[in-house]
């Protein structure tokens, strides 16, 4: 007889049913109280077991309804069938293949290699994902694509710097922007997933601001653990509180990156998703105290200011909060930037008034977000220079 159990933290696994003959039935769904949302499940019964699993997703975004079989980049379902993996020791991962979508159900079989094992699967933002970004970077003349680091599972740490080449950086701001520091929010490499591919064809206005702005781009900090579905980190060193200590090997390959830029980064982005809960209509858009009091406390005001007038378009509400979970990136960047913002996104749902639940937004949505959100930086760049603030 083999087991499943729901209750790891972070894990999101409920109603677990046992169907008989080792199969079980399950869902996993968007949690009120936890920041990542991975499906994370323990399994428990004899080496030589199989276990039969049926998971059942959580509702998505009406804008990916009827796209199952061809996700492009438009619903996250179809490519959670590639990023299915088990564990003995939670540190050690092997893909599981051959997993099927029907209905909106995931079905595969688990092989017990131990009396006990581990399921991971990373639903929004997937293996095929990043492949699919990383082919379209290749193609275009304004990225290069840099490896600045290896985590500790081995994985490329991967940086894009997007710019106009013709123009000299001395005629240019410097813009640097990060995700995935825990590796299961997954807010952060979709916002950036659709910056990227906003600014890359360098089309008219793209092409515009990639003229005035050297954006420096790292989608996930540590792919070894966003991989995994390990919101902490493959190392157990957590990335986000690794800013001056530099036990991981990435954050001191980036530390040293920025340091070794011809022009000091004027904002420094740093996107996670967010703890609070948020009204049923909210997008949900929460932002961290600027770094230093007046004149950036102004700055960090109206930089609020915009982000909630490019926004509104998500939600009737965008709810602010002033402060976040302990970012010692912000430290770091206050340190040695002086001036520059590290912000939390909350989690990018939308209420669904049909299902009563709230449910993903699909990648449509965080394109426009990404767009957003470049044009903020912009509008920002040129308030803070008219007012002296920096």
């Amino acid at each position: 007889m083999v087991y499943i159990t729901g209750n790891i933290p972070q894990g999101n696994c409920i109603n677990v049913k046992y169907l008989g003959d080792n199969h079980y039935e399950c869902e996993t769904q968007i949690p009120d109280s936890t920041m990542s949302v991975i499906f994370y499940a323990k399994v428990t019964g004899q080496k030589g077991d199989v276990l039969h699993l049926n998971i059942k997703l959580p509702p998505y975004d009406p804008a990916d309804q009827g796209k199952t079989t061809q996700y492009k980049n438009q619903s996250f379902a179809p490519a959670a069938v590639e990023t299915i993996y088990t564990s003995e020791d939670q540190r050690n991962w092997k893909r599981i293949e051959d997993a099927k979508l029907e209905n909106w159900t995931l079905i595969f079989d688990v092989p017990l290699t131990a009396n006990e094992c581990y399921v991971s699967i990373n639903l929004y933002y997937t293996i095929p994902m990043w492949e699919d970004l990383q082919r379209a970077m290749a193609v275009s003349p304004f990225v290069e694509r840099k490896v600045v680091a290896h985590s500790m599972g081995g994985e490329e740490v991967v940086l894009f710097k997007v710019t106009d080449p013709t123009v000299p950086v001395s005629e240019k701001e410097i813009v640097y922007l990060q995700g995935a520091q825990h590796c299961a929010e997954f807010s952060g490499p979709n916002v950036l997933d659709g910056v990227l591919r906003f600014l890359a064809d360098g089309l008219d206005e793209a092409g515009e601001l990639l003229k005035k702005y050297e954006f420096h781009v790292v989608p996930i900090v540590e792919p070894t653990g966003w991989i995994r579905g390990q919101r902490g980190g493959y190392s157990g060193v957590n990335p986000n509180r690794d800013w001056m200590d530099f036990r991981l090997s990435q954050t001191k390959a980036l530390d040293a990156y920025l340091r070794a830029l011809p022009k000091k980064p004027f904002i420094l982005i740093d996107i996670h998703n967010g703890w609070s809960s948020y009204e049923k209509d909210g997008a949900g858009v929460s932002v961290v105290e600027a770094f230093n009091p007046s004149p950036v406390y102004d700055a960090q005001i109206e930089f609020e200011r915009m982000m909630k007038e490019e926004c509104d378009y998500l939600s009737p509400a965008v709810h602010w909060r002033p402060q976040c979970d302990p970012s010692i990136f912000k430290d770091y960047a206050q340190k040695h930037f002086g001036f520059g913002f590290t912000f939390e996104f909350a989690r990018f749902c939308i209420w669904d008034r049909a299902l009563g639940k709230r449910v993903p937004i699909s990648q449509a949505r965080y394109r426009r977000f990404a767009r957003q959100l470049v044009h903020a930086i912009d509008h920002f760049a040129k308030i803070s220079l008219e007012k002296g603030w920096r």
